[in-house]
């Protein structure tokens, strides 16, 4: 941001209003958004989320509908039933012959299939992976085990489309949607299949 009158630029991450990036995809009105939430979620409140689906629904009048209960820790427990959810923007009450968009939201998380050096992180680090973000000097553990995680995730999600050779990601949103439970307005979605990541 910027005053025309000045000479300074405003620069930020985002996080003063919306962290995920959400609300200006949808207000562009994509319709197959990748999210993935890295941020610091110790309970599991998904504060971010709710913070961008509530600005989207006061602002723009569109109504994101996803279930999280798979992505809740299981009571008692560090681990989750899996790393995503699918979801559904609902472009189509508020825009003429509009189509629903989809929201593909991936959560650092743990489901307990994580490589053996990432569950050797988390168990001598029992917040991992939502250690506070105001550590700003991760040592080579701390860095690789949430480098490794991403990339665990992102593997997990990602491979059954990419291993059929699609590469175009509103297909891939597709595939993801339909065969892995699409989210309906009552937005309960089926249990995916487990894939295991490359060493």
């Amino acid at each position: 941001m910027f005053c025309a009158q000045g000479r300074t630029f405003y620069l930020s991450d985002g996080g003063h209003f919306e962290n995920l990036g959400l609300y200006e995809m949808v207000l562009r009105r994509c319709h197959c958004i990748l999210v993935v939430d890295a941020g610091c979620d110790p309970h599991g409140t998904f504060e971010d989320l709710g913070n961008a689906v509530r600005k989207i629904r006061i602002d723009l009048g569109i109504d994101i509908e996803i279930d999280l209960d798979q992505l809740r820790r299981q009571p008692g427990g560090t681990t989750s039933g899996r790393h995503y959810t699918v979801g559904m923007i609902r472009y189509d009450t508020v825009d003429a012959n509009a189509a629903a968009g989809t929201l593909l939201y991936l959560k650092a998380s743990l489901t307990g299939d994580e490589p053996s050096d990432v569950q050797d992180y988390a168990a001598r680090h029992p917040v991992f992976p939502h250690e506070p973000t105001s550590d700003q000097f991760f040592d080579e553990a701390q860095f690789e085990s949430y480098r490794r995680l991403g990339e665990h995730v992102a593997w997990e999600v990602l491979s059954p489309a990419l291993q059929r050779g699609e590469q175009d990601f509103s297909t891939l949103c597709q595939e993801l949607h339909a065969p892995r439970g699409s989210t309906s307005r009552g937005g309960k979605e089926a249990s995916p299949e487990k894939t295991t990541a490359p060493s």
